[in-house]
């Protein structure tokens, strides 16, 4: 529209340049061909040549354009439905984020055929219908979404996991997160994927060398709670089976940073604990807790009864003056100079944990203590208050 202006307006200021140039001589053009003769001016042939001009090219533009109109017209109806089928995406999802999983599916499933990426509608009607506990319509969605994109799409694999694992499906989650990993071994979440199901299936070896090798996709306070769990299985079974030996080896080859979490340290006390290591268990307590409190292992180094218990008290009355009076610490030094018959020292530090922390496990240490003292109205006292408090404790009063 703008070109047919621009003619008209070239042609009109041509037109008023030659009025204005041949006012007072028009100028005179004769055509002849055989018995046909044709005289004009010469603005009259330029007037002329400047219309047959501009109908060339409205005939041109109008037979191009009814050529060319059902193309357009194909591409018009195509865009429109591209266009609806994405307004149908954008109602799928939010209704899918409001919770109206029912509708969502719909929606999300309208006009699918007309969507360019149609693994998106599917995987979003996977999570529609997992939510709707129809688990046929779920795994028909991602096989049409493993279509589209292709089986190894990582955002194919990536939903239908997510999706088996929350549906309760551990090992048809862990053979997806596997194979997920296997396609695609640098894609973080394709690590985090497969180590959650791993740690979820139990394979503790293979877990801790998934997260030796690629534990900074996960994040550390995750890492380190899969870690301390995978190497205190391993050492549990080591324990379980009487292999002092293959406990050992399993410790050894954890790394340092592993070796460092708490919680695999009180493993491995235990599991030396369990084999009768009781020596070397209590130089793993004295190292850890070097470098942090931890109140379990306290209690343990507390109840290691083959150490020399003259050398056990002094190390934990040297904690003791580290660390303050804690309850853990008190019950300790109270067991030790019982084995040591320091009676009279281990009441008082009975005591200190009893006004601290009222526990029944200091109840039962009284009690035990009265015992050996020949005071049996106090064992009974401590007997009972001992069992008053764990009903206590068991009813949350």
């Amino acid at each position: 529209m703008i070109v047919l202006l621009l003619l008209a307006l070239l042609a009109l200021t041509l037109g008023g340049a030659a009025a204005y140039t041949f006012r007072s001589e028009s100028g005179y053009v004769l055509f002849a061909w055989q018995d046909w003769t044709v005289e004009t001016s010469l603005p009259g042939f330029v007037l002329l040549v400047l219309v047959s001009v501009v109908g060339l090219y409205l005939g041109w533009r109008l037979l191009s354009g009814a050529v060319g109109l059902p193309g357009r017209m194909q591409a018009y109806l195509a865009h429109r439905r591209r266009q609806r089928a994405q307004d149908t995406l954008i109602a799928g999802l939010r209704h899918l984020a409001a919770g109206d999983f029912r509708r969502a599916e719909i929606e999300l499933l309208r006009r699918v055929a007309d969507h360019p990426a149609a693994d998106i509608n599917y995987l979003a009607a996977a999570q529609a219908a997992h939510q709707l506990r129809a688990g046929e319509r779920r795994d028909h969605y991602l096989a049409l979404a493993a279509q589209a994109q292709g089986p190894d799409s990582p955002a194919v694999l990536s939903v239908q996991a997510s999706l088996q694992r929350a549906a309760g499906q551990g090992q048809a989650a862990l053979e997806t997160a596997r194979h997920f990993h296997q396609r695609h071994p640098r894609h973080p979440h394709a690590v985090r994927l497969y180590a959650r199901a791993l740690a979820a299936a139990g394979e503790s070896s293979v877990l801790l060398n998934l997260l030796q090798s690629q534990g900074e996709a996960v994040p550390e306070a995750q890492r380190q709670a899969w870690q301390a769990q995978a190497l205190g299985t391993l050492l549990r079974v080591a324990a379980g089976a009487g292999q002092l030996d293959q406990l050992k080896a399993t410790w050894a080859s954890a790394g340092a940073s592993v070796q460092a979490l708490p919680a695999a340290q009180r493993a491995y006390a235990e599991g030396l604990v369990q084999l009768g290591a009781e020596a070397d268990a209590a130089a793993v307590i004295g190292r850890a807790l070097k470098h942090g409190w931890d109140e379990p292992l306290v209690r343990l180094f507390g109840g290691l009864d083959s150490l020399d218990p003259v050398s056990q008290l002094a190390t934990l009355e040297q904690w003791l003056q580290q660390h303050g009076e804690q309850t853990a610490l008190l019950l300790a030094c109270g067991r030790a100079c019982m084995r040591n018959h320091l009676w009279g020292k281990a009441s008082s530090y009975l005591e200190a944990a009893l006004r601290l922390h009222p526990v029944p496990a200091v109840y039962l240490l009284l009690a035990q203590l009265a015992e050996r003292t020949q005071r049996p109205e106090d064992a009974q006292r401590h007997y009972r208050e001992g069992l008053t408090r764990a009903a206590n404790m068991r009813t949350g009063d």
